[in-house]
């Protein structure tokens, strides 16, 4: 439709500028035949300095008449209006053919901006019956984003990249989630500000998932998991519980029946693509089943945060780290660091892990004193912004894992 605009309008203009080529070339062919008519004396002047005795110059109104209530009447009784309107006959018939394009690429150009427009506004009206759906981290982004595809519109709050422990919310994030259908977050203690921003606005038209309400929750870390000597051994509910692809399962279950309640009309394409991403992580599972079950052993060793709470529940896994999973810790002092080194000897560990976009110091540190080997396993909180516009997955990561699983297991 803008190319059939396009033509229109470029027959449009061509038609005006071949009509003033045949109107140059008819002067040229009778350049005494220029009959110039001015109304009052000025612009006959004008005309008269400029053109002198090369055109047929008149005034219309006579000197020393009332120009403001004068009514023409020429020599042989012709009223002026008729006058122009046989000029204008005559140059109609002139160029008739070449003003039947011009009207027609007018029109055509007209009726196709209008369509456009119209086309355009059903576009504007399509996006803004799609549920908005705001999730605050990747987990939760990826697993709608798989079921709902480019039917819903989707943001994720906390950018790529950021550190969402200490998160600090922009005036923006305040409006997203106000503009939300759906509101997707963890629900944990690091979420207090989120929990602040809900109670001060409106939420009873909307659906606010919390995803530690959609499964059975742990305690963060056990005496035995945790360093000794951190300052994190109290005990406080682990949020991250994606790290269990099971645990996924269940999430993407509740986002499924949110989405098909809020939106009939592509029910069955949402639970459609909820089941397939189910035997997809059934598949993962049976996969950290097998790696877990097969390796000679089953102890973790982090040199850094334990955001695996969940998981190395799930396959029966032990675990020890520098800190917990949500610490705001980054440096250990010289007992924890003591406590790690110790058990990578007493087990034999040949690997140790650490969190994606986090220091590997200390990981490096332990891994020098015990000639381990450091490898890096994705909790999935965030990514990086680069493997993000790259469209990486919950389960790309999560299949990563698998070869790390493998190699700090065996």
């Amino acid at each position: 439709m803008r190319k059939f605009g396009l033509i229109g309008l470029v027959a449009f203009i061509f038609s005006i500028l071949l009509c003033g080529c045949r109107i140059d070339s008819k002067i040229n062919e009778n350049p005494k035949e220029i009959n110039a008519v001015a109304t009052i004396f000025p612009q006959y002047d004008f005309a008269r300095q400029i053109a002198g005795d090369k055109i047929n110059l008149k005034i219309l109104i006579p000197l020393g008449a009332d120009s403001h209530s004068y009514i023409y009447v020429d020599d042989e009784n012709d009223n002026w209006i008729d006058k122009i309107l046989s000029f204008m006959g005559d140059f109609m018939r002139e160029f008739r053919w070449i003003g039947l394009i011009g009207l027609i690429g007018l029109v055509a150009y007209i009726f196709s901006t209008l369509l456009c427009g119209c086309r355009m506004d059903s576009k504007v009206n399509e996006s803004s019956k799609k549920i908005n759906v705001v999730a605050t981290i990747f987990p939760q982004y990826d697993f709608a984003r798989q079921i709902a595809g480019d039917k819903i519109n989707l943001k994720m709050l906390i950018p790529p990249g950021a550190e969402s422990h200490s998160y600090e919310p922009t005036p923006q994030d305040m409006i997203n989630i106000q503009k939300s259908d759906v509101f997707i977050y963890v629900g944990g203690e690091n979420d207090n500000w989120i929990d602040n921003i809900l109670n001060s606005i409106d939420i009873s038209q909307k659906k606010v998932i919390s995803l530690l309400d959609c499964v059975d929750v742990l305690d963060e870390n056990s005496e035995s998991t945790v360093a000794q000597s951190s300052s994190d051994s109290h005990r406080e509910v682990d949020e991250h519980v994606w790290t269990s692809p099971k645990n996924a399962m269940k999430i993407a279950q509740k986002i499924s029946e949110t989405l098909c309640e809020l939106d009939a009309d592509n029910a069955g394409f949402y639970r459609e693509n909820l089941n397939k991403y189910i035997e997809q992580l059934k598949i993962l599972d049976n996969k950290f089943k097998n790696v877990v079950e097969t390796g000679k052993r089953k102890t973790l060793i982090f040199g850094d945060r334990f955001a695996f709470r969940y998981f190395a529940e799930e396959y029966g896994l032990n675990c020890y780290a520098a800190f917990s999973g949500c610490s705001s810790q980054t440096e250990t002092n010289a007992a924890q660091m003591a406590y790690i080194i110790d058990k990578v000897k007493e087990l034999k560990i040949p690997v140790v892990l650490k969190m994606e976009l986090s220091s590997e110091n200390i990981a490096r540190t332990v891994a020098q004193e015990t000639n381990a080997k450091v490898l890096t396993m994705h909790s999935c909180h965030n990514v990086l912004k680069s493997e993000f516009e790259n469209g990486e997955t919950y389960l790309n990561y999560m299949n990563k894992n698998l070869d790390v699983l493998k190699e700090a297991l065996n």
